[in-house]
């Protein structure tokens, strides 16, 4: 009878003690972080707006024969949302903008042979990914996006005869690529990756001190590239 009374004195003074513990910490999470298992195991993953900004660098290349590649960069701005699957997985959509430049060399057999620059370069893209963890609190992200492109086509011929340009063109864009995302301090996050980016441009005609000539064919440029970026969640 006495350890009756003993052991219940003992769990008596146990909750007594706990309880402001429990309730303290308790105070301490935000609602997002209470679930149904506890504490979120992985914050950085947890659904909520993100804006990114970055910048591809790689080559230029086409689909034509004999094209020799050129220097290449896109800068980006990506704002999205990110909505968590599970604690490995998640969804991303986002709209990414971009602008740079992209250069590469034509053979002397082509009509069109000499240094091809597509200036002014700009646009956007609709994205989705899909993201899986790497272990501790990195995502790998799965990514492709299409969108419109605009730019200016330009030529220098290989005969010297002075720069060719088009006007104003607008085109597509589409593009593949793998993200690592990796938590650096607090809300922001660290990424780079590869991507494939391919630029489809109908070019009608190029005009050379107000003489114009026909072209009428379309040009392909395609960016492999190496990102690298920022990324602040919210």
């Amino acid at each position: 009878m006495k350890s009756q009374r003993f052991s219940k004195s003992l769990i008596i003074a146990a909750n007594f003690l706990v309880s402001p513990v429990v309730l303290a910490a308790g105070d301490m999470l935000t609602p997002d972080e209470v679930q149904v298992t506890g504490v979120s195991s992985k914050p950085t993953n947890d659904s909520g707006v993100f804006i990114g900004v970055g910048a591809k660098v790689g080559q230029g290349r086409t689909t034509d024969a004999g094209a020799t590649p050129g220097v290449a960069f896109l800068t980006t701005v990506e704002p999205g949302f990110q909505a968590s699957s599970s604690s490995w997985s998640r969804i991303e959509v986002s709209a990414e903008l971009f602008a740079g430049s992209v250069t590469y060399r034509l053979p002397g057999s082509n009509t069109l042979g000499g240094k091809v620059d597509l200036s002014g370069l700009y646009g956007g893209m609709a994205k989705f990914g899909h993201g899986y963890s790497l272990g501790g609190d990195m995502f790998g992200v799965l990514k492709a996006g299409v969108g419109p492109a605009f730019a200016t086509f330009a030529i220098e011929p290989n005969n010297g005869t002075g720069k060719e340009k088009s006007d104003r063109l607008s085109g597509l864009a589409w593009m593949l690529g793998w993200e690592l995302v990796a938590p650096i301090a607090g809300k922001f996050d660290f990424t780079a990756g590869l991507s494939w980016t391919q630029l489809q441009f109908d070019v009608a005609s190029v005009t050379r001190n107000g003489a114009s000539r026909l072209v009428g064919r379309q040009m392909l440029a395609n960016l492999p590239a190496a990102d690298i970026g920022l990324r602040v969640r919210f």
